[in-house]
């Protein structure tokens, strides 16, 4: 019978050990990839023309160039720079094309969960630094991104929920009290808060031209500011999920491979270990 029993922990312990060198491979394997495809620079199906035209790597040397910037200039130059580094860009077909799945050499467990749960299937991040490095995204995901890097600068960001829409209001003057809403989208810059829009969309209609925008600023009962930042957007615990995703990655191979590891461990010293029964060579 204990012979039996060595035999089934050894087998179980060795599978474990291949499963968990498996998905370590993986990991290993996805640190040298990348989720950005760059056929997204020549996509013909992008809803708006020339709309992305930084790769990962210009876009943050963008972002070094005004890093002495003031706060205004931030602001505008920062809104540029999410507008023309990331494509929007949401179809069926970019689940696999564009990585709207995580692909499983990123994250095993987000890609296995998106084939049960429907909010996986077209992912949007909360981390800015791997919605950057996707390249493709919503209004909302460019909203983001533009607010996460904004509120690591110190500048007070928030996301604004309009009908239909997801912009960015941002206050540029704390002495003044100044807001401007930002909309990395459309690549806009609106020198006004929100307020002053709703009431005055003569500088909407400008700006926008025939964009179809102005109306879902000026229905103001569909306007809201999104509180909590990037974590107050999604549902409570998504982005916690999200961080706990890409550490679990990693200790579940480890957790699976301990068993082998242990044993092997045991079983050169066996004859100190006294708490490795199951573990012993058969004499």
């Amino acid at each position: 019978m204990k012979n039996i029993v060595q035999k089934i922990v050894l087998s179980g312990a060795m599978v474990s050990f291949g499963v968990g060198v498996l998905l370590l491979s993986i990991n290993v394997f996805g640190l040298f990839l990348t989720m950005r495809n760059s056929e997204i620079y020549t996509e013909s199906k992008l809803v708006f023309i020339n709309d992305i035209l930084l790769t990962e790597e210009e876009f943050y040397k963008e972002f070094e160039k005004i890093s002495d910037s003031s706060v205004k200039e931030y602001v505008y130059e920062a809104n540029r720079i999410v507008s023309q580094g990331i494509a929007h860009y949401w179809t069926d077909d970019a689940i696999k094309k564009y990585n709207l799945r995580i692909p499983i050499w990123e994250n095993y467990i987000m890609y296995v969960k998106s084939f049960f749960y429907a909010g996986y299937t077209k992912y949007e991040f909360c981390s800015s630094k791997k919605a950057i490095e996707r390249g493709v995204g919503l209004c909302s995901q460019q909203a983001l991104i533009l607010t996460d890097i904004l509120n690591k600068r110190g500048i007070e960001t928030n996301l604004v929920r309009l009908n239909g829409h997801v912009v960015v209001t941002s206050l540029v003057d704390d002495k003044k009290d100044e807001w401007w809403v930002l909309d990395p989208d459309f690549g806009v810059v609106l020198k006004k808060d929100l307020h002053s829009l709703e009431s005055g969309p003569v500088l909407l209609e400008s700006v926008y031209k025939n964009a179809g925008v102005v109306s879902i600023y000026t229905t103001d009962e569909d306007n809201n500011i999104v509180e909590g930042g990037v974590s107050g957007y999604f549902v409570k615990g998504y982005c916690e999920n999200e961080r706990y995703h890409y550490v679990l990655i990693w200790i579940i191979p480890i957790v699976l491979m301990f068993p082998r590891i242990f044993q092997l461990f045991c079983l050169k010293w066996r004859q100190t270990c006294g708490s490795c029964y199951f573990f012993k060579k058969n004499t």
